[in-house]
């Protein structure tokens, strides 16, 4: 006996190319439809878009528990973990050092620069560091944790 075999295949798509559906019918006679992919951009768009999007190594991924959406330092990764609490550190020093009363502009600058410079001080941190300074979502999530342990 053989297969099923694709006998019709063709994809839908919307005037305003907000909708796709994939309806395939293979024989025999059994019709298969994949949901609408909405998107609001134009099939190539989306592909160009998703090989834009840069993969990061899991070592620099940041865990969040189960139901609670902000980061806590006790369930990061030993080097994550390790990385925060120098730049809490290193945030301490420049409160002290440079400017004890910072605007929240300098505060964050302060928060960022204690971060990068702290992943630059491991060598197996050189993917974390990288993705500090390349993806803006990183850096302000880890961010909040740096500065929110010198609010105690």
């Amino acid at each position: 006996m053989v297969g099923p075999v694709i006998t019709n295949s063709y994809a839908s798509q919307s005037v305003s190319g907000m909708a796709t559906a994939t309806v395939t019918t293979v024989s025999p006679a059994v019709t298969t439809v994949s949901p609408p992919v909405m998107t609001g951009l134009p099939a190539p768009a989306i592909e160009g878009a998703i090989a834009e999007l840069p993969t990061w190594p899991v070592e620099t991924n940041i865990f969040f528990p189960p139901g609670v959406d902000r980061v806590m330092l006790t369930v990061q990764p030993p080097l994550i973990r390790a990385i925060m609490q120098d730049a809490i550190e290193n945030l301490r020093a420049s409160l002290m050092f440079i400017d004890a009363f910072p605007d929240s502009a300098t505060a964050q600058s302060f928060t960022h620069q204690a971060l990068i410079s702290a992943a630059q001080n491991y060598q197996a941190a050189s993917p974390i560091c990288r993705r500090l300074q390349e993806d803006d979502n990183y850096l302000l999530r880890m961010s909040r944790i740096v500065s929110f342990a010198l609010q105690f």
